[in-house]
């Protein structure tokens, strides 16, 4: 149970989340990029043994954590993850 629930937290912080601002805008890549911005299993994925590992490593910084906060600290690690290989891909291929 130690790396199950980091897994799934990390898992769902990879959900795109796109704001609409001003409704109407907005955009993404094309539907056949494969990057993990654009291919959901390929970040799911990533972002779940990214907050497995993470939280593993530094558990002894941060102390004993609460349900809460540890929850929060695993979606965001997964959130982050997906998106820095995202950047990096875009880099490397030099897309948008």
């Amino acid at each position: 149970m130690d790396w199950l629930i980091p897994f799934i937290v990390g898992w769902c912080g990879t959900v795109p989340i796109r704001w609409r601002f001003p409704p109407g805008g907005g955009g993404g890549g094309g539907g056949d990029d494969p990057w993990p911005i654009n291919c959901p299993q390929c970040a799911a994925v990533l972002g779940g043994i990214a907050a497995v590992v993470l939280e593993v490593v530094l558990r002894p910084q941060l102390g004993e954590m609460g349900l809460g906060t540890r929850m929060s600290f695993d979606f965001f690690s997964g959130m982050f993850a997906a998106s820095a290989l995202s950047g990096i891909g875009n880099m490397a291929f030099k897309r948008g």
